[in-house]
């Protein structure tokens, strides 16, 4: 049985069988590469106006420093991008940090509705960071506000932060309402399954 669970998915190498389980079990965790995909499909629908960073990004520039991330966007200007997406993991729970280079925000979406300004200073000093490593210029802050979100969709138990973290990046990245619940979990891990096994985003 372990040994099935361990097979690869034919289509997507990185997944397994014990990577889908974790998403159609009601009361499972998302592990790391089932949001590291699922992000990069995101990415894949729009990849001009879209990038994510993956589950250590975070917690590697908060243990190391800007040097221990600064090849991870060596290929791409994320400046040039519209939004720009982390998964924060905190120990036993995943939240979001979506950066919007057009409305100039940096905004934490935390589905147990608790703030982290101090997540937020640390990703606006990485873009600073990056700029002048990048372009060799400052990066100009003016006019840019950091933001607890207040209209993160809220969960009711202690596995479904993944879920809530993964969804919401799919609506933010094309600009949809946050508009689901607690009850829709269900519903949603069945069609983030669907969406890995196709590789493919329903919307």
């Amino acid at each position: 049985m372990s040994s099935s669970l361990n097979e690869y998915i034919v289509q997507w190498k990185n997944i397994k069988k014990m990577d889908l389980k974790t998403i159609y079990l009601s009361s499972a965790w998302l592990n790391d590469e089932v949001i590291n995909h699922y992000l990069g499909m995101i990415v894949d629908r729009d990849p001009t106006n879209i990038h994510t960073f993956d589950t250590l990004f975070y917690s590697k520039l908060l243990a190391h420093g800007y040097q221990s991330v600064s090849r991870g966007s060596r290929k791409k200007d994320i400046f040039a991008c519209k939004k720009m997406f982390s998964p924060i993991h905190l120990g036993n729970h995943w939240c979001l940090i979506c950066v919007n280079f057009i409305e100039k925000t940096i905004k934490y979406y935390d589905s147990l509705g608790n703030k982290n300004t101090d997540c937020l200073n640390i990703i606006f000093d990485y873009l600073k960071q990056e700029y002048k490593n990048k372009k060799n210029e400052t990066f100009d802050s003016s006019g840019w506000q950091i933001i607890n979100s207040e209209d993160c969709p809220k969960q009711k138990n202690g596995y479904d932060c993944g879920v809530f973290t993964c969804v919401n990046a799919e609506y933010l990245s094309r600009d949809a309402k946050l508009d689901f619940v607690q009850d829709d979990m269900p519903k949603l891990r069945i069609r983030i399954c669907y969406e890995i096994l196709n590789n493919r985003l329903c919307f």
